[in-house]
């Protein structure tokens, strides 16, 4: 289930919003390698994952603490303004998928941040922002409060792709062939899609910050890719997660597949 940036283009930019997206996006000097990078991305593996090796990740950090992308951090000493609204020059989702196709197996948080394309296309925006909020403020204090904020902003990012993963992983298994590919996630907010359905999934957590409220996703598919000529049609999957203290907190397997065939048989019917 091979999705190329040439998959991509041919699907969106049937919408001219999309198309003036991707062209915006394409000449901007600043991205240039990422342009670069990510156009010649195929999502592979991404589209081929079981929901049985992503929940055996999931149990492990569950039983090792130490596995544990956020830690011991607490979200009130995680908080800092400047770095909530950090968006380093690669999205994290582009680095998250080059990473799981490189590796072809989700990687603990720890791993992925000490693997060279993480240190090669996240380390040195992170750095980055360390040095100039540290040129405003020495305080130990204040820039343990920085760290800790960086750390916490990409174990969000990270805890949000496990559960996007996830809930393709599983919505294929049960028979509906749906896709990803990182670009189409960052340019058009379209998480999955099948046939001529985009799907945006928002996975409510209360130990975590939805993407929906943290700033980073005001505009929605269905609303970028409205012009599109044919139209696309739009589910956006609410799903709830399963609550075990100590876990990776997944969606709910038959919430997210009865939410999703309900959802179809209307746009059908």
């Amino acid at each position: 289930m091979d999705v190329t940036m040439h998959d991509v283009e041919a699907r969106f930019c049937r919408s001219r919003e999309a198309r003036n997206l991707l062209g915006h996006w394409t000449r901007d000097n600043s991205r240039k390698h990422v342009v670069e990078t990510m156009c010649s991305h195929t999502s592979s593996f991404t589209n081929e994952i079981s929901s049985e090796e992503i929940a055996r990740v999931c149990a492990r950090i569950g039983s090792d603490e130490a596995l544990h992308a956020l830690g011991r951090l607490a979200k009130a000493n995680s908080n800092e303004k400047a770095v909530r609204n950090w968006w380093p020059v690669f999205a994290f989702t582009h680095v998250f998928h080059l990473i799981l196709e490189d590796e072809r197996r989700l990687l603990f948080f720890d791993e992925l941040i000490r693997h060279p394309r993480f240190r090669k296309l996240i380390w040195p925006d992170a750095t980055a922002l360390i040095d100039r909020l540290a040129a405003s403020n020495s305080d130990p204090a204040f820039m343990q409060r920085v760290r800790d904020s960086v750390r916490w902003r990409i174990a969000l990012a990270y805890y949000a792709h496990v559960k996007e993963l996830y809930a393709g992983s599983i919505l294929r298994e049960r028979g509906f062939p749906v896709v990803m590919h990182p670009v189409a996630d960052a340019l058009f907010r379209t998480d999955l899609w099948i046939d001529n359905i985009n799907i945006d999934l928002f996975l409510p957590n209360g130990a975590y910050r939805s993407r929906d409220s943290s700033g980073g996703r005001k505009r929605r598919a269905a609303d970028i890719l409205a012009d599109a000529q044919p139209c696309f049609r739009n589910i956006t999957l609410v799903c709830p997660a399963v609550h075990k203290f100590g876990e990776v907190r997944l969606p709910d397997q038959v919430a997210l597949v009865g939410t999703f065939r309900a959802a179809w048989s209307s746009l059908e019917g």
